[in-house]
């Protein structure tokens, strides 16, 4: 394999994993919109205050999490 093929895959599994990621975070922030009545403008907040930063594992455990959750502020407690 060639140093440009390389890079190339390398650019693409990263591409790969920042779709997954992003797709999660949308996935989220619909079920909490619907979940919790929430407008854009609070989703929009949440989105920044913690799915922006977040890690795949962190993204998965809040999913789990909105499952029992009473609030929304319920999702992101430690």
């Amino acid at each position: 394999m060639t140093a440009a093929e390389q890079l190339r895959r390398e650019g693409l599994e990263t591409g790969r994993k920042e779709g997954l990621l992003e797709g999660e975070r949308r996935l989220l922030l619909r079920q909490l919109g619907h979940r919790f009545s929430l407008s854009e403008e609070e989703l929009a907040e949440l989105r920044r205050a913690h799915l922006d930063a977040a890690t795949v594992e962190l993204l998965d455990a809040w999913g789990t999490r909105l499952l029992d959750a009473k609030t929304a502020s319920e999702v992101f407690e430690e």
